[in-house]
Order: structure tokens, then sequence, then C-alpha cells
């Protein structure tokens, strides 16, 4: 069965590393599970790769390695049942990958057609806005189709709804659209706006009144943004 949307955005949330608790272990086991899943998730850990260059390493307060090192000790108790699983799973994912097919060889054939080119994709991080607490989510463009799609990984209170801005160079924001309560919203972008986010901007998602900001500014909460970055 080939991956839908929600899939690939689950695949790259686990490469980044942003699941956590019952979701990655859900995911995890799908990488042992399904080959396809697995090859998607390590598509995206080859794409974010590239970026990691970019990032200068920063030096770690000190505070920080007295509070790692309690951690730490508070669950050394569970520290072999974790491993032994982390490994379990890596184990399962490796050897399905590497497991040989039992197929005879190919009979030559025609010349195989050109590689079709890579999808041009960026990606963002979406993290709670204004040191808000929240899981950070991923949103992807797919400028090849014109689209963004975004998962509902935001709560929204009740006679509210999400919409979701792209902000340029200029600070200006403009909205791509409503997100839906459940699953992952596929947006249709304009021309100007596929344009606008290829040469580089910021996601933001605000809260407003149903139908969307009454006005062509946010006029609730932002709750989340991201940098778009292309992979």
């Amino acid at each position: 069965m080939p991956l839908t949307p929600d899939d690939s955005i689950t695949a790259a949330e686990l490469a980044l590393g942003l699941l956590e608790g019952e979701e990655r272990a859900a995911a995890l086991r799908r990488v042992a599970a399904e080959p396809e899943f697995a090859q998607e998730v390590d598509t995206w850990r080859t794409r974010f790769a590239a970026l990691y260059p970019s990032y200068p390493e920063v030096e770690p307060p000190a505070w920080m390695e007295g509070r790692l090192m309690a951690a730490v000790d508070n669950a050394r108790p569970w520290r072999w049942a974790t491993g032994a699983a982390s490994a379990l799973a890596a184990c399962l994912a490796l050897a399905l990958v590497l497991r040989p097919a039992d197929v005879p060889p190919p009979s030559p054939g025609p010349a195989p057609r050109p590689a079709a080119p890579a999808p041009i994709t960026y990606a963002a991080a979406m993290t709670p806005a204004d040191g808000k607490e929240g899981a950070a989510f991923a949103a992807l463009f797919d400028a090849a189709r014109g689209q963004v799609r975004v998962p509902t990984a935001i709560e929204v209170p009740t006679g509210k709804v999400a919409e979701l801005w792209r902000i340029g160079a200029d600070g200006v924001p403009h909205s791509l659209g409503l997100l839906t309560a459940t699953g992952t919203t596929a947006i249709a972008l304009s021309a100007a706006d596929r344009a606008a986010l290829a040469a580089g901007a910021t996601l933001a998602i605000s809260i407003e009144p149903p139908g969307g900001s009454p006005t062509r500014l946010p006029t609730g909460p932002i709750v989340a943004t991201g940098a778009l970055t292309r992979i």
C-alpha cells in the first residue's frame, strides 16, 4: 500500500526526533514491520543530514551537566530494558533493509529510464511561540505539487480555528488558509505563495474566529512558528 501524506509527515517527525512516548513507539514498530515506511524515514534522515553543517556548535550552560546526570541516575533501573528495546527495533529495521530478495536475477531488458529529478521539498520545525509548552511538529512545502502540508498538532479552543500564515523578509503575514481539526491539512498554494515560500519564509499559526481572520492580518495569538528550509 503506498504511503499517504500523513505517513510521510510521521516519517519526517521520527527522523527529526520530534515524536515521543507512544507515538514514537508506534512509528518504530512501523519501521520494523513496513519496509516502505522504513525507507521513507531513511530518506528524510538523509535530507535532514544535509542541514546539520549549517548549524554552529553551541557550548551548553554549566548547570546542564548536573541536571542530566540526575536524570540519568533516576532512569538507571530502566536503562537495560530501554536499550534492549531500541537495539531490537534497530536490528529488525536493519534486517528488513539488508534481507536479500529471494528471486532470480532479472533478464536483460531495455535500458533503464533516466531517474526522475529529486522533488524540491522544504520543511519547517514548528515550535510553540513565546516559550509556550508543547511538542514540535513538522510542516512540509512540496514545491513540485505547490502544496503545503501541516498535521493537526495544536489544541484549538472551542469556537475557534487555526490559520496558517507565511511571513517573508518584509515581516508582513499573508494567510495561506485554515487548518482542519483532525488529520493533516493539505493547502494548494497560489503562484505568488509558491514563489514566496521557495524564496525563504517563516510559517506561523494563529488562533482565529470561525472562518478565519476578519482582516488580512492575525487577530488572535500566534501559537507556533517555524522557518522553512530546503531539504
